[in-house]
């Protein structure tokens, strides 16, 4: 009778060329040495999954390494905050935020959460940035306006209207 490595190992004998190794059986670990076309296959989950990203890296010529990357959260992306910043406050800064706003959702699909969360913060604070900027320049502005508006009046009133 042959052994366990022998039956695995002979595909024409017995179980064919994608028959399991009883390593593989009993502990759900793929074996370091398995053939090509090997097939990968997921340990048996209880209970509803969490959804997640599989990468594939090239270990060596012919074999391939699957991966799970546990999901975090997606954090926010400001993408609202930065497109009010560009229309009303202050255009560069805001563009800038939306840019870091957009990178936030790319890097979360593509499984990078530490990313999105640093794209997340820059799109926070240049929109911040923006708003502060826009803030100051609405403002300077409205004085300047009220500054020349009361020189007009306090002209008009001196008689001197007719030059304005």
């Amino acid at each position: 009778m042959p052994t366990e490595y022998e039956r695995f190992t002979n595909g024409n004998v017995e179980g064919g060329p994608q028959a399991v190794p009883p390593s593989h059986e009993k502990t759900g670990e793929v074996p370091i040495n398995a053939p090509l076309g090997y097939p990968l296959q997921q340990p048996a989950q209880y209970g509803p999954q969490q959804p997640g990203v599989y990468v594939y890296q090239q270990q060596a010529p012919g074999q391939q390494m699957m991966m799970h990357a546990a999901p975090g959260p997606i954090p926010k992306d400001y993408f609202g905050f930065a497109l009010f910043v560009t229309i009303c406050c202050c255009l560069p800064f805001g563009i800038v935020g939306l840019i870091k706003s957009s990178e936030v959702k790319n890097r979360a699909a593509m499984g990078d959460y530490n990313g999105a969360t640093l794209s997340s913060a820059d799109a926070r604070r240049w929109s911040w940035a923006g708003c502060i900027v826009g803030g100051i320049s609405w403002g300077i502005g409205i004085v300047v306006i009220c500054v020349y508006i009361g020189l007009i009046v306090a002209a008009c009133n001196a008689g001197n209207c007719g030059d304005y």
